[in-house]
């Protein structure tokens, strides 16, 4: 049956029998024929782990051990664990034991156990992002330094020592345990939208974050040096992703002598990771090596397009102020084909994921995409009905930018000869606001 099954759980832990007991429950959303969905067979690999990560053994009700993965067949399941001492810490479908979109209801508590110590890998990164968002949240309610972003804090810290102590840590799993929530993450799980709430909090983590551990990201490029260009280990790998990451906390720093460096990795990098991260760096941050690193790159990479749609796209998810002038500059750049749908997704399609930008309270980004997918549409009307989705969460948002989204679909609908496949995509959204703002 079609759909992605949505797996809910939920437990109880009962201090005077020394039990915790498990509820699944599972459901499919409702599909194009097929209103009503079966329950499907979900294996389902459960760890529960001490407050200090040590793995419990699972017994049931009789003392019997049981075996993991659970075997989850019906709606709703539970099962009851014995002979535990204290509440345990709940770690699910790990080594990805079944494709299934999890629900459930961590702690702050729970997620520092999993971030430092959960087995699965994905557990231990999903942990961090969790707790990205409560910090995130948290600011966006008015409290600025909270529980969850010390928490966080700390253990983006124990994560970067560990790289810096020992060489046997896996590199590209830590370079994925740092790497912090975007924009687009937040609009996805949020149900209402302050974006200038957003934007503000996660720029206040990143901040708080960069100096903190500053003299870490600092260590990680001294100790860590290019890996040869040829070298493609998955240390080296590995390694290359994690120096990625340093260049932006670095540019967010009040000592200019970090913007030297960044602009020195950028000019003499051996592989296009290590380039592409300095001159994002570069280009996202106000800094005097801006205009020579975007004038450079474009002079050093001008006659290859696959990288010059990467220069594109840079400049497109800058979050600084001249972000829509420079994207309006840039269509007219000889470099620039409105008939190149990889220019196109490079440049227009970026802007519509850059969250600070395309969201500006003025409404230009708004308009500046409607009107590429105008020009798109006689054309490319696939690539313009793909741009227009760019759209399709702003129903989340404040009643001033909804109204300003509505404007401009209504626009696009206005269009002489609109193609079937924009209409459908713009009429689809277009309904969909009206039914939030009525």
């Amino acid at each position: 049956q079609a759909g992605t099954p949505i797996v809910e759980a939920e437990g109880q832990w009962d201090a005077a029998q020394g039990s915790y007991t498990l509820r699944l429950s599972q459901y499919t959303d409702p599909t194009p024929g097929q209103a009503l969905k079966k329950a499907l067979p979900i294996p389902v690999n459960l760890t529960l782990l001490t407050p200090e990560g040590k793995a419990l053994p699972l017994c049931d009700s009789q003392g019997n051990a049981v075996d993991s993965p659970l075997h989850f067949t019906q709606a709703e399941q539970t099962w009851t664990f014995t002979q535990l001492t204290q509440a345990p810490v709940l770690s699910l479908l790990g080594d990805f034991s079944a494709p299934v979109m999890l629900r459930s209801r961590q702690t702050l508590a729970d997620d520092r156990v999993l971030a430092l110590h959960a087995e699965d890998a994905f557990n231990r990164w999903e942990a961090l992002q969790r707790m990205a968002h409560r910090a995130v949240s948290d600011h966006m309610s008015g409290v600025t330094v909270s529980e969850a972003q010390q928490a966080l804090m700390a253990i983006r810290q124990h994560v970067l020592e560990q790289v810096l102590e020992t060489q046997s840590v896996d590199f590209a799993l830590a370079a994925k345990l740092l790497t912090l929530p975007s924009l687009g993450d937040f609009m996805v799980t949020l149900e209402r939208i302050d974006i200038d709430a957003l934007c503000t909090a996660l720029q206040a983590l990143r901040q708080a974050s960069a100096h903190v551990h500053a003299p870490l990201w600092l260590g990680l490029l001294e100790q860590y040096p290019q890996p040869d260009a040829h070298d493609r280990s998955a240390n080296a790998i590995g390694v290359r992703a994690l120096r990625a990451l340093a260049f932006a906390p670095l540019m967010t720093l009040p000592e200019h002598s970090h913007y030297e460096r960044v602009w020195s990795a950028c000019e003499h990098a051996q592989t296009m990771t290590e380039e592409l991260a300095a001159f994002a760096a570069l280009v996202d941050h106000a800094n005097p090596q801006r205009e020579a690193a975007i004038r450079t790159f474009y002079e050093r990479w001008q006659e290859d397009p696959l990288v010059l749609n990467k220069w594109f796209a840079t400049i497109a998810s800058s979050p600084l102020a001249d972000t829509l002038e420079r994207v309006q500059a840039l269509r007219s750049h000889a470099a620039f084909n409105v008939h190149n749908p990889n220019n196109v997704r490079a440049l227009y399609g970026t802007l519509a994921r850059n969250v600070s930008v395309f969201h500006r309270a003025d409404a230009e980004g708004y308009r500046l995409v409607a009107e590429a997918v105008c020009e798109l549409d006689a054309n490319n009307p696939i690539l313009a009905a793909r741009l227009a989705e760019s759209f399709q969460l702003c129903h989340k948002l404040d009643e001033q930018r909804r109204q300003q989204v509505k404007k401009q679909l209504l626009s696009i609908l206005a269009r002489p000869e609109l193609s079937s496949n924009t209409f459908e995509v713009v009429q689809s959204l277009s309904h969909r606001f009206e039914k939030d703002i009525d």
